[in-house]
């Protein structure tokens, strides 16, 4: 599977600078926003909750081992006002949702006056989430995590940016589609053979060839957030 070369880090740099920033990736996962956020001048640690994903970033990354911490967005293993800017990609919405504002109130914790929170989530619509949804449907969790934003000035941040944007997920053929997704939660596999055929016929009906295979769009949206000070 690969994305559309760069676009989610294009956006995010279009946005702000990390440039001597020191920056939190939260859900940091096998750590590729790290290193590349790393290569781009900012002082980067990644927060994982998974055991088997921080050891795949820490694997990747030998020389910065100590930079990838093994945490949860609601209890956050970081200081007070020690981060410039917290990012969460595709993330927030995994964090359980009664835990979601207080996953934001640590954010806002941990943020120094001025620093600023970078929020992307994906959109419950496109081909890639009618494509998903017969595996793993994040419908009801995307919308919780839209509605925890839209109540995060009551923990204290002012929203300063939101747009929306378009990311192309591509795969050499449903095996590799398959693959995938069961390499990030082997449950899915049941999932899989309980939906039968269906799986298949949607990715040869919602996808479009490309140059490497078939892709899918999805829409995501960020929210910028900004802790006063």
């Amino acid at each position: 599977m690969s994305t559309t070369p760069d676009k989610d880090q294009i956006m995010l740099l279009e946005t702000l600078d990390v440039q001597g920033q020191r920056v939190a990736d939260i859900g940091c996962g096998r750590g590729g926003l790290v290193r590349f956020l790393r290569a781009h001048g900012a002082l980067v640690a990644g927060i994982e909750c998974a055991e088997q994903q921080i050891g795949a970033a820490r694997a990747a990354d030998p020389e910065h081992t100590g930079d990838y911490i093994q945490g949860v967005a609601e209890d956050l293993p970081l200081p007070d006002a020690g981060t410039d800017i917290a990012i969460f990609f595709h993330s927030l919405h995994h964090v359980p949702g009664e835990n979601m504002a207080t996953a934001l109130a640590e954010t806002h914790r941990i943020l120094a006056p001025g620093g600023s929170a970078y929020v992307v989530e994906p959109v419950a619509t496109g081909p890639s989430h009618e494509l998903d949804r017969l595996i793993d449907d994040e419908t009801e969790v995307r919308a919780a995590a839209q509605a925890a934003l839209e109540r995060a000035d009551g923990i204290g941040f002012e929203r300063i940016a939101a747009f929306d944007y378009d990311t192309t997920y591509s795969y050499r053929d449903f095996d590799d589609y398959r693959n995938l997704m069961t390499g990030i939660d082997p449950v899915r596999q049941a999932r899989f053979e309980a939906v039968g055929q269906e799986a298949e016929e949607t990715f040869q009906r919602v996808g479009k060839t490309n140059e490497t295979g078939t892709g899918f769009d999805q829409p995501n949206r960020v929210v910028v957030l900004r802790k006063p000070g």
